[in-house]
């Protein structure tokens, strides 16, 4: 670790993580268990679905730069970050009620309204939540640490969102009964964990922050290489992840033959084999370098996947260990490519002499998100237009669409993304020169006020 860096205290790392709970327990059911509910129990079609996800996703991904440039503008005596959080929370609280408990009338309108109003108020805490993890430690291996207790707190917040329906439910609850539950338990942490954060947890972004005019972004992105290349290889992977998740309830009940109750514990052992492995990625990302470390996560998924599809009707053993091995292989993923957006940050501040954190993390999340569109847009419709009904009989072919699309689709993306990240510039050498360079800018900044102030 580099020298004059303290460390990040536990209470401020558990006070920051603890908000990533209930903001991953709301990705589980908008992602996995969303699409199948509007289908299969309020009667949607598969591309009216798949169609109104992608128009929200849209919508979600053009707010994204609008709120990070505009949080990077605020100068509030609380900091640029937490307003944004403090007032997003509440907004995101309704629009998850209203989301996730809709009316047996419920129609494509009512799910586009509010995946909308959701996506705006996600934005507002996520956005605003990520910039300010990056801008709590500027050293290499402290932002590891600081990531992976965040991911942490992502990962545990999965487990909760599937876990408390295997708790409270009976062995086979429908869709609608897991949504209610998990509604009532994120309804509770959300305002528990924003308080906690915003009063324990600095906000060293005080002053007001350098950003981005729009019409720039595009030319910052063309300069800046080391973004783009990381921010694409994270596009392509997340692309064949949405098609995964679109299609992972259908993969299961339909093509596995397996209950929707078997589904939750298999979710459950993804996740459990991924929080274990989280660690480990750390680890393996200090010895080997970030972007190698996610390398090594892609290779397994081919095996995790290859498992999937010979899984034999109601072969539950394999089925766990194919899930098992999903979660092995996506730790690095879920934990590395933020931290590696922080050093390319570094790299732009070195370039322009500005600090334009929440910019890039909300142009980082604008890429995610048009990935789970263009995911969920390319996959629900597919498997629709293959004939693959979610609620009645289906034929070989269809089936075998479902199994293209689901499970080799992501295979095949994930090593492109693969053949991306390998050879990745920042490496920890690099980013060491880059954080000497800035503390000398900085020193040099430091001295000329300090003169301009005696004369």
């Amino acid at each position: 670790m580099s020298q004059n860096i303290s460390k990040l205290s536990l209470e401020s790392l558990l006070s920051y993580s603890g908000l990533a709970v209930p903001m991953s327990m709301l990705l589980l059911p908008v992602i996995i268990y969303l699409p199948p509910f509007y289908a299969e129990n309020l009667g949607l079609s598969l591309s009216a679905v798949g169609g109104t996800f992608f128009l929200a996703r849209l919508w979600d991904g053009i707010s994204d730069p609008v709120i990070g440039s505009l949080s990077d503008r605020l100068n509030s005596r609380w900091g640029r970050r937490k307003p944004w959080i403090a007032v997003g929370a509440p907004l995101l609280m309704v629009a998850t009620y209203f989301l996730c408990v809709p009316t047996q009338t419920a129609d494509d309108f009512y799910l586009l309204f509010w995946l909308v109003a959701f996506y705006l108020a996600w934005t507002m805490v996520q956005i605003p939540f990520q910039s300010w993890g990056a801008e709590l430690t500027p050293d290499y291996h402290e932002r590891n640490r600081l990531v992976g207790f965040r991911e942490g707190g992502f990962m545990l917040g999965i487990l909760l969102a599937v876990g408390v329906p295997m708790i409270f439910l009976p062995p086979e609850p429908d869709l609608r009964n897991i949504l209610q539950i998990f509604t009532a338990v994120v309804l509770i942490l959300i305002p528990i964990t924003v308080v906690i954060a915003l009063k324990n947890v600095p906000d060293v972004s005080s002053s007001k922050g350098e950003y981005l005019k729009l019409r720039a972004v595009p030319r910052t992105l063309v300069r800046n290489r080391p973004f783009l290349r990381v921010m694409s290889a994270y596009f392509i992977y997340q692309v064949g992840s949405a098609a995964w998740d679109a299609l992972v309830v259908f993969t299961v009940t339909r093509y596995m033959g397996l209950s929707g109750g078997l589904f939750l514990s298999l979710v459950l052992f993804q996740y459990l084999a991924a929080i274990i492995c989280i660690p480990l990625a750390v680890r393996l990302a200090n010895k080997i370098g970030k972007h190698r470390a996610i390398c090594v996560g892609i290779l397994i998924r081919p095996l995790a996947f290859g498992l999937i599809v010979l899984v034999s009707p109601e072969g539950y053993l394999y089925a766990a260990l194919s899930f098992a091995l999903l979660g092995v292989a996506g730790a690095p993923m879920l934990v590395l490519p933020t931290s590696i957006v922080a050093d390319v940050i570094d790299y732009d501040t070195l370039k322009t002499g500005k600090r334009q954190t929440g910019t890039y993390m909300s142009l980082f999340n604008l890429g995610t998100k048009l990935a789970l569109a263009l995911g969920v847009g390319i996959a629900l419709p597919l498997v629709d237009l293959a004939g693959f009904d979610p609620t009645g009989e289906n034929t070989a072919s269809a089936m075998s669409a479902l199994i293209i699309v689901g499970c080799g689709m992501p295979v095949l993306l994930a090593l492109v993304s693969l053949t991306l990240l390998w050879n990745f510039s920042i490496t920890e050498k690099k980013h060491d020169i880059i954080r000497r360079w800035l503390s000398r800018a900085a020193a040099r900044k430091s001295t000329l006020e300090t003169y301009k102030k005696a004369e």
